[in-house]
């Protein structure tokens, strides 16, 4: 399918269609797709065209460029996370402990069941050294889970159950072993040649952390 974007005689010079936002955003949606599928940090700017249906200049009119097209991808795959980091952030009337298992389970669950796993290592291969895209995976995929955690602990803190200290410092040392061991165990290929029981990791982890953090 090829997107029409010839435009009216009758219409501003400079200004847009008036289907202009909804078709971006069903383009960036396409876009998303392609970006977690094999290889997709490192399609062209042709083949994100090929996969969104598009010709090149079309795709070069919504996006600009490839780093536009990637970044609009990643937007599309955050805002997919609305409903999980919603959850994240309110612990509701759990104690500490149990309100950090279940997150973390939670969070294992969807890195390995609900395509969190694909979302934050497409995102992370196609931003390493890239000025652009290196934000833009921090803005919309990794900084979201980073916050809606810090509010989560932050509800912990006020309630005494966790030390007085950043909320930012504590919710990082939380996430980055299990971030780290996700990442080794499955995008990595770990569990073939270096397994790990995350199952495992899990209770001792947390165990470890309260020790540091609980009062």
């Amino acid at each position: 399918m090829q997107y029409d974007i010839g435009t009216p005689v009758s219409r501003t010079a400079g200004s847009r269609n008036a289907d202009y936002d909804a078709t971006r955003a069903s383009l960036a949606s396409a876009l998303a797709k392609r970006l977690i599928a094999a290889g997709g940090p490192g399609a062209s700017f042709r083949e994100l065209a090929e996969c969104a249906g598009v010709s090149v200049p079309t795709l070069r009119h919504y996006f600009v460029d490839r780093d536009g097209a990637l970044t609009a991808a990643m937007a599309s795959l955050g805002a997919s996370g609305g409903p999980w980091l919603a959850l994240t952030r309110d612990p509701g009337a759990l104690p500490v402990a149990e309100s950090l298992r279940m997150w973390s389970e939670m969070f294992v669950a969807g890195w390995r069941h609900f395509g969190v796993g694909p979302m934050q290592a497409a995102g992370l291969a196609a931003g390493l050294g890239s000025d652009r895209l290196g934000p833009a995976y921090l803005d919309d995929l990794l900084e979201p889970v980073q916050q809606a955690l810090e509010a989560r602990v932050a509800v912990h803190i006020e309630r005494g159950e966790l030390r007085d200290a950043p909320p930012r410092l504590i919710a990082l040392q939380l996430l980055a072993p299990i971030l780290v061991v996700l990442l080794h165990q499955a995008e990595l290929g770990g569990e073939r040649c270096r397994p790990l029981d995350v199952g495992a990791f899990l209770p001792a982890h947390l165990e470890a952390f309260l020790r540091a953090w609980g009062r």
